[in-house]
């Protein structure tokens, strides 16, 4: 189990009337069971003097709480223990004006105690090693009449003591790590928030991760009065949101913050309902990590002026308490113990006071064997000489549960079905409910399961219909039973993967680009197009989650090659039939995912014999002009293109796919262009959208040596064949006028950047 993380809370002071009007449905609508009891309830302020705004705190066994003496101006302490009640220690005059200035106490893990008062200007911060008394008081730092002042210990030992100065104007802040020898204002100058209204009620609290938090409200009318605020520290400076925003339709006052041991941060606070008649509620919400606001609830609604801050405490087992003081009639109230137990889904309400007047209530939960509130209150002597003095009181709620565990686990890491088995593990207790929720911790507010369901294992869960394939989804659970309930809320996580990741893609066997003669055919055309017996078919793995299994081309099956990214196939062709034919290609992964596919191509064989349909499209008509520029990039114009290609056209829709070109310093017959031994070689280009009339630019080196494109001088003939889709060139040529580069032709120049070293 986890060490207990520092508890500490005090009384809120303020009265404030504004104007809302609200309905809300409180959640505390159950009384405290049988088993539980008021303990122990005691004055331990046992003073003549108006003993007022108490402030306890747990950690290290130990508790401690502090209270201001007005009329002497002093600053008290009592110390005790989950089962031992505090035992007044000390008494120190401070000069504190103790009905605005109240002290403020935290324990850290080693059971030290540490208090910080205000007085006329200055902050003041005092130390009470484990076992030994209260060393002498270290000035912190000054302000404009700083009113209060609050603590909070972070698990590293780091102080941090807030403060509001007078106006309400600002809230400052320091912080030690030399036990208090020194204090500093940080890289924020001191300062959490700054604000031109009146900033009231603070409050601080740190959870295990070392992070302060600190809230507040404004009191003044403005569009924010009645807002409650959140100031979070970055590392550097605080960073402030809001907790509540009302628009002035409601009030909300007064918060005050706890932390649990998973960081998830508890606020409560009381809101105006109705100002005639009066009517307020205790609400209560949530934040957890890296997350928003959450489970704004009711805890309690009650008729007459609350008047005074409610409390908040928590302790180890993940116990929730708070408390406030309740009106009664007159002047009367009774201090109310809400409670959420481990094992219980609402809050639950028990009066814990019966004095004349009852207020400013703070409250620490202890999980030591039993689950213990402890509440320390301001209590009015009434009709008496006294007056007030401090009273503690702790309510016991019975034996710790017994730790009940359970852990969910898939069968499998990867699934394609909408549902996932999951069982549990790592079993204790007896749990007889559980709920989850995929992506976060289960609420009473939000969860997937509809609440709490019957617990069995192995348990169908229904995966999120928004969950994308190849999707990391995280399944947390939580169970319960009577007596207690798994706190720690456990995860287990599944790869969702619905469909196969692979592609598959046909190619040409003439695809690639380069050089060829007549008698070959062209190397280039449409990707679906083949004039050989075979088609080339790659299937392309695009990052399956679940492993690719196999795949068939045609009905002819293989096993996935291990860590191949792809593989490279040829299908046979029909060659009794021209024309568009298809492939069926299946492709499936280690999860049965299936992607099952016909895919088309064009079988157009090449036939010297255009008459036949297939093979050499028919070029029938057409001119070229050149631009004839000193340039060895020439601008080629086309007119009136009349080209032929039964088997394409069908197909695409378009006359030709593209041309087949050369440049030659010869001049050639059609005979000799089409010859077994024509030294001419062709590069085929794509035409985007061929028709009558198109434009290209072409090298004149095109089909020649290469090289040096510096001696090129001389006079050339550009030869033009057309291409459909298959590669097969048109047995017609279109060949230019006669071009010629004289000396110092341009060459085209490509700049890149200089760089140097």
């Amino acid at each position: 189990m986890k060490r207990p993380l520092p508890r500490r809370a005090h009384a809120g002071r303020q009265l404030i009337i504004a104007t809302a009007l609200a309905c809300f449905l409180p959640a505390a609508a159950h009384t405290a069971t049988a088993d539980s009891k008021l303990e122990t309830s005691l004055i331990i302020s046992n003073s003549g003097d108006q003993s007022e705004s108490p402030a306890i705190t747990y950690a290290g066994n130990t508790i401690g709480i502090t209270w201001g003496e007005r009329e002497d101006q002093k600053i008290s302490t009592a110390i005790g223990s989950p089962d031992t009640p505090p035992a007044r220690d000390s008494s120190t005059k401070t000069g504190s004006n103790t009905k605005t200035q109240t002290p403020d106490i935290a324990a850290d893990a080693a059971g030290n105690l540490h208090l910080t008062y205000t007085t006329d200007n200055n902050i003041y911060y005092q130390y009470k090693p484990a076992g030994a008394g209260w060393q002498g008081a270290v000035r912190v730092g000054s302000d404009d009449y700083p009113n209060p002042s609050r603590i909070a210990v972070a698990p590293n030992g780091r102080i941090w003591i807030i403060w509001r100065e007078t106006s309400g104007h600002r809230i400052g802040f320091r912080y030690s790590d030399t036990h208090g020898a020194s204090w500093s204002s940080g890289s924020a100058d001191g300062v959490v928030a700054k604000y031109p209204a009146n900033m009231i009620g603070i409050d601080i609290a740190i959870g295990s991760d070392g992070i302060p938090h600190v809230v507040w409200y404004v009191i003044e009318a403005n569009s924010q009065k009645g807002d409650i605020f959140v100031a979070d520290w970055n590392g550097s400076s605080f960073q402030t949101s809001k907790i509540t925003t009302n628009n002035n339709k409601l009030f909300d006052q007064d918060p005050t913050i706890a932390i649990d041991k998973d960081n998830v941060q508890h606020v409560v606070f009381r809101r105006r309902l109705s100002e005639s008649p009066q009517q307020w509620a205790v609400f209560y919400a949530s934040r957890r990590p890296d997350a928003g606001w959450e489970n704004y609830t009711p805890l309690e609604i009650m008729n007459g002026d609350m008047q005074y801050s409610p409390s908040i405490g928590l302790d180890e087992a993940g116990s929730l308490y708070a408390g406030y003081s309740k009106p009664i009639t007159g002047n009367e109230r009774r201090i109310i113990l809400l409670s959420k137990l481990p094992a219980q889904s609402v809050w639950v309400s028990q009066a814990i006071s019966s004095g004349r007047r009852d207020y400013r209530p703070v409250i620490v939960g202890t999980a030591q064997g039993n689950l213990k509130a402890h509440i320390a209150y301001q209590q009015g002597i009434i009709g008496a000489n006294d007056e007030d003095e401090i009273v503690y009181a702790r309510y016991h709620f019975g034996p710790l549960p017994q730790a009940i565990n359970a852990d969910p686990v898939f069968g499998a890491g990867s699934t394609s079905a909408p549902s996932v088995s999951v069982s549990f593990a790592n079993l204790a207790g007896n749990p007889t409910q559980v709920r989850w929720k995929w992506g976060a911790a289960p609420s009473d507010t939000s969860s997937d399961s509809g609440g709490w369901q019957p617990y069995t294992s192995p348990l169908s869960i229904a995966l999120p219909s928004s969950a994308a394939s190849c999707s990391t989804l995280a399944l947390y659970a939580q169970v319960r039973n009577s007596d207690a309930i798994d706190t720690s809320v456990a995860s287990a996580s599944i790869t969702y993967d619905g469909a196969v990741q692979a592609s598959a893609t046909l190619a040409n066997p003439h695809g690639s680009a380069g050089l060829a003669r007549y008698v070959q055919g062209a190397q280039g055309g449409d990707s679906a197009f083949t004039r050989e017996s075979v088609i080339n078919v790659q299937i392309s793995d695009s990052g399956d989650c679940s492993a690719l299994q196999s795949f068939s081309i045609g009905g002819r099956q293989e096993s996935w090659p291990a860590d191949a990214a792809a593989v490279a196939r040829t299908a046979l062709v029909d060659l009794t039939t021209l024309g568009q034919q298809q492939i069926p290609i299946q492709i499936r992964d280690s999860l049965q995912n299936t992607i099952s596919q016909t895919m088309s191509f064009t079988y157009d064989p090449r036939s010297p014999n255009d008459s036949e349909g297939a093979g050499a499209p028919q070029y029938r008509s057409g001119s070229l002009s050149i631009d004839g520029s000193n340039n060895i990039i020439q601008h080629l114009q086309f007119h009136n293109v009349d080209v032929l290609d039964t088997i394409y056209q069908a197909a695409t829709g378009k006359p030709f796919w593209g041309v087949w070109a050369t440049v030659s310093p010869q001049l050639y017959s059609e005979d000799q262009i089409n010859s077994q031994d024509s030294p001419l070689q062709w590069a085929a280009i794509a035409v985007p959208q061929p028709s009558a009339s198109f434009d290209l630019d072409l090298s004149l080196a095109t089909g020649q040596d290469g090289g040096d494109l510096t001696h090129y001088e001389g006079t050339y003939y550009v030869y033009i064949k057309f291409l459909d889709g298959a590669g097969n060139p048109s047995s017609k040529t279109l060949i230019s006028e006669p071009v010629t580069l004289d000396t110092g032709y341009q060459i085209p120049k490509n700049f890149l950047p200089s760089i140097s070293k």
